[in-house]
């Protein structure tokens, strides 16, 4: 009971952070509505960017990952993924509140520091794009927990009531760790929103069984 209250004021605390940053972000953009940035994607108004995690569709080129073995996912108990859903009482008995603290704590500083680059910069998104994030030192941090962060990922992903783009940071974490690949034989990816990465997920976990 102690460690499912721990773990609830951990996903709270991430969700009110993460909620806090939106108003934030869209308090900014309402300044520069009229600012548009080009992408592989292509073009939107900074205003739009945040409407839905759609917007943050990355070109398989860009984003390529290396699917190596650094991770070994079959070390992780995924048998709370079943046919009929995720059996939420296992999952939390299994997942490291430490390590989900850290993930959390790294995703908020990385928020916090994306959201301080664009007040001091506006015009980042359009000379770096937000896919910058992949190279912070914070999103890094989370990939070098290695494959006990892949749990704590996916937690994050499946309760929060929001699919933008920090649950897609989240899900880029989760695909790289995970060494699966879904992508489409032209080299694109198979799925474009964190939740479709989550079902891909389920898939595949269950195939292995």
């Amino acid at each position: 009971m102690k460690k499912n209250l721990l773990i609830c004021s951990v996903i709270i605390s991430f969700l009110i952070f993460m909620a806090a940053c939106g108003g934030q972000r869209e308090s900014q953009q309402n300044l520069n509505t009229g600012n548009e940035y080009n992408s592989k994607t292509g073009d939107s108004t900074r205003n739009q960017m945040e409407e839905s995690e759609d917007n943050y569709k990355i070109n398989s080129e860009k984003t390529a990952i290396d699917h190596q073995d650094k991770t070994n996912k079959d070390s992780i108990d995924w048998s709370a993924i079943t046919p009929n859903g995720v059996n939420e009482e296992m999952f939390i008995s299994r997942l490291d509140e430490k390590v989900l603290e850290k993930v959390a704590s790294e995703l908020q500083a990385l928020v916090q520091e994306e959201i301080e680059e664009e007040r001091a910069n506006p015009d980042i998104l359009l000379t770096q794009g937000w896919t910058r994030v992949f190279n912070s030192a914070h999103y890094k941090n989370v990939i070098d927990i290695g494959d006990t962060a892949m749990m704590p990922l996916y937690w994050i992903i499946y309760k929060s009531p929001n699919s933008g783009m920090y649950e897609y940071i989240c899900a880029n974490a989760l695909y790289e760790l995970s060494g699966y690949d879904f992508s489409n034989e032209d080299g694109s990816l198979k799925w474009t929103t964190s939740k479709e990465l989550l079902e891909l997920f389920d898939e595949a976990v269950l195939n292995e069984e």
